[in-house]
């Protein structure tokens, strides 16, 4: 008698959705731009067919994903729309909290609930990061206990001067939830993902976070960037004047790279870029131009994961 071993891979993916605003104005946050006033003159129409837009990228992976780490949404109000109704098939939940970004766009999660059961969850308040950082700790399928930062550091805008020091303290922030982690669990699942507004090679993710290349025999205790290979080829998930910079990352712990937690992934993640979510050029295409609607998805690419076994 032959007994069938079902592998289970699970997807992650992490994705800068920009501005995926609801099309009220909450007098607490600077939105105005976003309504159907505004000067985006955002629609119900518009943001109907980008949240399809969206889901349609996350469903469109070979496994969908498990987890989905999503950078500037509004509220929850957007994160229920793209749970229920006709959406309701893929079964995903969400976890949010708000931010004190004065925008109002925040960091969230989408999870598959046949597979993630949320334990515990919060944003960190990390000084001049409004967006700060989601963490949330849970069990994957198999009871598997995983700890996910889903990370949105601050912008260049305002030149390096000003906020390289910003970015270092995201770094420092999630370096020491990483190292408070491992120093319980040398083997813990650790998921970093998100836009750091970095690429591998600059001081807060190097230097700062550690996150290092991977490398054939990684240690339990040491964090690995998977989109180092995709960096040093010259590939990017972000275009901007000319350059293509990595700037969204997936980051883990050493043990889900070798196999000891339970999960093994591969040393690379993989970035998204169908045609259609391109310009003619290859570059990502956004949902405005300025305040020119052109009606794309967004200006970053999502990049993914997917576990070996």
């Amino acid at each position: 008698m032959k007994l069938l071993l079902i592998v289970l891979q699970l997807t992650f993916m992490t994705y800068n959705v920009e501005n995926l605003f609801d099309t009220r104005h909450d007098t607490l946050k600077n939105d105005t731009a976003f309504t159907p006033t505004g000067e985006k003159r955002w629609t119900e129409s518009r943001l109907r067919t980008k949240i399809h837009n969206i889901m349609q990228v996350i469903s469109a992976q070979d496994e969908l994903p498990a987890i989905v780490g999503l950078c500037e949404i509004e509220n929850d109000s957007i994160l229920t729309r793209m749970t229920t109704n006709r959406y309701a098939r893929l079964n995903y939940g969400f976890v949010h909290h708000e931010s004190s970004d004065a925008r109002g766009i925040d960091v969230a999660l989408l999870y598959r609930k046949d597979l993630f059961t949320v334990d515990t969850s919060f944003t960190a308040n990390i000084a001049n990061a409004p967006r700060g950082m989601l963490y949330v700790r849970g069990h994957l399928r198999g009871n598997k206990i995983i700890h996910i930062m889903q990370v949105h550091a601050p912008s260049r805008l305002g030149g390096a001067t000003t906020t390289t020091p910003l970015r270092r303290n995201v770094a420092m922030f999630v370096k020491y939830m990483a190292d408070s982690i491992i120093a319980i669990d040398s083997t813990a699942n650790i998921l970093i993902m998100g836009d750091f507004n970095d690429t591998p090679s600059d001081a807060a993710l190097y230097d700062v976070l550690k996150a290092l290349p991977p490398t054939a025999n990684p240690s339990c205790g040491s964090l690995y960037n998977l989109t180092w290979t995709l960096h040093e080829e010259g590939y990017g998930t972000y275009y901007f004047q000319g350059e293509w910079s990595m700037l969204d990352h997936i980051i883990v712990s050493g043990a889900m790279l070798n196999g000891l937690s339970g999960i093994k992934l591969p040393t690379s993640a993989t970035i998204y870029c169908p045609n259609w979510l391109k310009e003619s050029n290859g570059h990502p295409r956004r949902t405005y131009l300025g305040d020119f609607y052109q009606g794309g998805v967004s200006d970053h690419f999502p990049i993914t994961v997917t576990s070996l076994r």
